[in-house]
């Protein structure tokens, strides 16, 4: 099994285009031969009401509601992202500055991710909920082994190529590399 592609989704846009849109699906991975977009995904999503299926809601908010609130969302996102990054850089030449070893060390604290795209490595750990499915930390453990070990290599390269893949991607995918299993032990599942 391969990714072939991803996207992200605000299910907010529902409220913009009555349901109906199309979602840009981006190449997954550095080594995809389709760079940048591979195709488009068209979807239909409707928000409904708990309780009577029959009653008409009014929604308490305009359009242009929703559209702002969407791209606050995603400006203050960069914001966030551009904030950590200066902050990881600083944090790192404090610490290489302690000992010129420290320099040597392996340390990632951002990485590629599926889409191309670069993040910081917390970010990929998050708790998982499994309700009654995974009963103990012990059954995680269990789950997380079962999934095949997959070395993901370059096209053409004998060098590991590090993608650090999302659960879902990881999951989708049926297997993975070191990175993918250390995140999935490490976001285990919450009671």
């Amino acid at each position: 099994r391969e990714l072939v592609a991803t996207a992200q989704l605000d299910w907010r846009h529902a409220l913009l285009h009555d349901g109906a849109f199309a979602v840009e699906l981006a190449a997954a991975g550095p080594d995809s031969v389709l760079h940048g977009s591979a195709g488009l995904l068209h979807l239909r999503m409707e928000v409904e009401a708990g309780g009577d299926a029959d009653v008409e809601i009014e929604m308490p908010f305009t359009k242009r509601d929703v559209e702002e609130a969407v791209e606050k969302t995603a400006r203050s996102g960069a914001d966030r992202a551009r904030a950590f990054y200066l902050y990881a850089r600083r944090w790192w030449a404090d610490f290489t500055a302690i000992d010129p070893l420290l320099a040597q060390r392996r340390v990632a604290l951002f990485a590629a991710d599926e889409a191309g795209g670069h993040r910081s490595v917390c970010s990929f750990v998050a708790p998982l909920r499994a309700g009654r499915l995974l009963a103990s930390p012990q059954d995680a453990a269990r789950f997380v082994a079962l999934l095949p070990f997959e070395r993901a290599f370059g096209v053409g390269l004998r060098a590991r190529q590090e993608t650090w893949h999302s659960p879902a991607a990881f999951l989708a995918r049926r297997a993975g590399d070191v990175e993918d299993h250390a995140v999935h032990y490490g976001s285990g599942p919450l009671p």
